[in-house]
């Protein structure tokens, strides 16, 4: 099947742009971080983000690859491919990365709310569903999700650098309950965006 070359050029721009307001976002919220914190802050939370990157590599395993491939070849089912991958992304986020949490917590001492807070993340960014637009072709979505979710990271470091480091010396308590929060609305908002697609 070959696309139109008017399409190709406006998909290309789509993601360009979705990228570079992405890129840029994330730039300037790595400044608001350097700024608001102190450098052992600074790197505790870069270790945070790390440790996130590195769990959601684990608990997505190719299956976003593999769901915006079933989604292009069958749009119809789009509804049933995402329940699966998002299901079998949550199940892996559980059985692995509660492990890995409490092992965090255990060796490293006094970032319990950072911990949980790093999870938290990993858990928002495992659903996700910007692969159902990707294998529907519907790449103006994928940019917006790509910019969008720079926006979240500067919306982060605006309120860290307004809160100073309230955010990071949370209690474990209260860094579970907030963190909880997240993933709750990030899940709610997933499967309601899974849902008007199919609309």
């Amino acid at each position: 099947m070959s696309l139109p070359a008017g399409s190709v050029r406006r998909n290309f721009l789509f993601l360009v742009s979705g990228e570079a307001v992405n890129k840029l976002t994330r730039f300037a919220a790595a400044l608001l971080f350097a700024r608001a914190l102190t450098p052992a802050e600074f790197g505790d939370l870069n270790v945070a983000i790390a440790l996130s990157g590195i769990l959601l590599v684990a608990v997505n395993f190719g299956l976003s690859d593999l769901g915006a491939r079933d989604v292009a070849l069958d749009p119809t089912r789009t509804a049933a491919t995402a329940g699966r991958v998002l299901g079998l992304r949550l199940a892996a986020l559980t059985v692995a990365g509660l492990p890995a949490l409490a092992l965090t917590v255990a060796v490293w001492s006094g970032q319990e709310g950072l911990a949980l807070l790093a999870y938290a993340m990993s858990a928002v960014m495992t659903v996700s569903a910007d692969w159902i637009a990707r294998g529907l072709g519907a790449m103006s979505r994928v940019a917006l999700a790509t910019g969008v979710g720079g926006g979240v990271v500067v919306v982060g470091a605006v309120l860290l650098a307004v809160t100073g480091v309230f955010l990071l010396t949370l209690p474990w308590v209260a860094a579970a309950g907030l963190g909880a929060l997240v993933i709750a609305v990030a899940a709610a908002f997933t499967f309601w965006a899974v849902w008007q697609w199919e609309r």
